[in-house]
């Protein structure tokens, strides 16, 4: 058995660990083991089994949460991610079902509702800069207005929220869905931006459906395909 000195009692009676855990020590010339404190061996119950619960039920949930709790979740929240409504309302949701228990989850809602129209009120929420400013990046990054349509919807923006969106960002970048196409074609490397003539042709349709797959229309696949920004601009 392979064993390394643990310490020694004696100049004659060293103790050592062995492999199953068990101290090994001499008496009356052979070697004997006996169970390590607290070791699997020396135990009728595996260790990782003694603190458990034995009844099995999870602790239960408080009816009410600590005061400002709920407060201190929602800013944390919104000091890392810019939020909707919507969103923040579905992430105190979760929030309050996973901490509060059945029969307290109604007043905590109403508490949260009541927290969102007062961060609507003096600014820290609010859809509008949320939509526009989401509008505006999505735009840099190549995306077509129905596209940006479909992506603020999901995040529960309303329609008339979106539009005035859309209209703030055709006033301050004009251009509108071709200009977008081109952001896309440059990055994505496709029409003018292929390697040679030969690529290009060759690579047509697949070019035309990419656009047609990001919600650009024929007419404004065509001419993002067939100019660059250079030329239109």
């Amino acid at each position: 058995m392979s064993t390394r000195r643990f310490r020694q009692s004696s100049a004659n009676s060293p103790l050592t660990f062995g492999r199953a855990g068990g101290i090994l020590a001499y008496n009356g010339g052979r070697l004997t083991s006996r169970p390590r404190r607290g070791s699997i061996t020396g135990l009728s119950v595996p260790i990782s089994r003694r603190n458990s619960n034995s009844g099995g039920k999870k602790p239960e949930l408080p009816l009410t949460l600590p005061k400002g709790k709920l407060e201190e979740y929602a800013m944390g929240y919104l000091n890392r991610f810019d939020a909707t409504r919507h969103k923040l309302a579905s992430v105190l949701t979760s929030y309050i079902q996973r901490h509060v228990a059945a029969d307290g989850r109604d007043a905590a809602m109403a508490e949260a509702a009541a927290m969102l129209d007062r961060y609507e009120a003096n600014g820290i929420l609010s859809d509008q800069r949320f939509s526009t400013n989401h509008a505006r990046s999505l735009h840099q990054r190549g995306s077509s207005r129905q596209k940006t349509v479909q992506k603020l919807r999901m995040r529960g923006v309303a329609p008339e929220v979106i539009q005035a969106s859309l209209d703030a960002l055709e006033s301050e970048q004009p251009g509108g869905d071709l200009a977008a196409a081109l952001i896309y074609v440059k990055k994505r490397r496709l029409g003018p931006h292929r390697r040679s003539d030969e690529e290009r042709q060759a690579a047509r349709h697949k070019d035309l459906a990419s656009l047609a797959r990001q919600g650009f229309s024929l007419d404004v696949a065509r001419r993002a395909l067939a100019t660059t920004d250079d030329d239109v601009f």
